[in-house]
Formats: structure tokens, sequence, C-alpha cells
């Protein structure tokens, strides 16, 4: 099934649907299944960056087609530790073996980090 994709006008402060045309602006992709967390995260985001679009993403599969599918290239990649379906460190080992994804930053954010599974993390690729 695929991902709606859908950026926050920072400017405008709202929601609407994308093409896949798109591929040109300054973007990142927040991917977390919690409504707070995005607004919270798009809230910052804006007040650091405005001119930045954010993508949402519930899952690591649908940040995987937005990335492939519909050819959103962003910056940064603000990844929860454990979304639904696969798990941060499954997301990690898949873009990194994607010549077009493999050289994005991924920074990993977690309710409870665990000392073991920050280096687990990190050793697959997470900043």
């Amino acid at each position: 099934m695929p991902a709606t994709t859908v950026a926050l006008d920072l400017n405008q402060n709202k929601f609407h649907f994308l093409n896949s045309t798109m591929t040109e602006t300054k973007c990142c992709i927040f991917i977390d299944d919690d409504p707070l967390n995005r607004v919270l995260f798009t809230e910052a985001l804006n007040d650091v960056s405005p001119e930045t679009d954010c993508f949402i993403a519930s899952t690591g599969l649908d940040a995987l087609y937005m990335m492939t599918e519909e050819k959103v290239v962003p910056l940064y990649i603000f990844l929860e530790d454990k979304p639904p379906g696969i798990n941060g460190i499954e997301f990690l080992k898949g873009i990194k073996q994607l010549d077009s994804l493999k050289n994005i930053p991924v920074i990993v954010h977690s309710v409870s980090p665990q000392p073991r599974r920050l280096i687990e993390l990190r050793e697959s690729g997470a900043f």
C-alpha cells in the first residue's frame, strides 16, 4: 500500500499533498507515529529553519516509499527508534543498501534509549 505523502507548509502552517515532482526543495523526513511528536517537531523546525519542508511518515516503510517511489530526497531523516512496522535498525540497514540514500544522515530519537540499543543504532549508521 503506497504511503500518503504529506508535507507541512511551515510558512502557512498547514498540510498539503505533494506530487512526485517535488524533489528539489530543502526538506527533511520525520518518521514517528505519534501526532503530538509530529506537531512538536514541525513547530521546532519552523522556529530554526522556516524554509525547510517537513515530510511526515508514520512508519519507516512509508518513508522508504517517499524516497524511492516519489523521489523525495531529504537533507536529513529524523527517525523514531521503534515506529510501527520495521524498527530503526531495519530502516537504517535498508537505506544504507541504496546508493541514492545511503549518505543521508539519520538522527534517531527514542523515549527510552538504552545504552546497548544506542550502540546498535550507531553501528547501523545512525548519527
